[in-house]
């Protein structure tokens, strides 16, 4: 669990700015996404996308990159792999 003096530091009441050689933007407030380079995005993804289920074939997960892999020799194999990555496609959207 993200402790709450963790959540207000880290999660809110943020400002950006942008550097283009040596001109900076003005600040700007920020009000969504995760801190670059923080732990956050990577734990955040991992448990969003460990509710992927009903795929026959191999699920390699790691930080915000998923992959789905099976070796297909026959038709019935192609069939799994598709039905697979339509089950991944309708998980995309819910």
């Amino acid at each position: 669990m993200l402790g709450t003096n963790m959540d207000s530091n880290c999660l809110s009441d943020r400002r950006q700015k942008v550097d283009t050689g040596h001109t900076f933007s003005s600040w700007a407030t920020v009000v969504s996404g995760l801190p670059q380079g923080s732990v956050f995005g990577s734990l955040l993804c991992i448990i969003f996308v460990n509710d992927i289920d009903g795929i026959l074939s191999k699920v390699y997960k790691f930080a915000d990159d998923t992959k789905l892999c099976r070796a297909v020799g026959d038709e019935d194999e192609a069939e799994i792999a598709r039905e697979d990555l339509r089950r991944m496609f309708k998980w995309s959207y819910e």
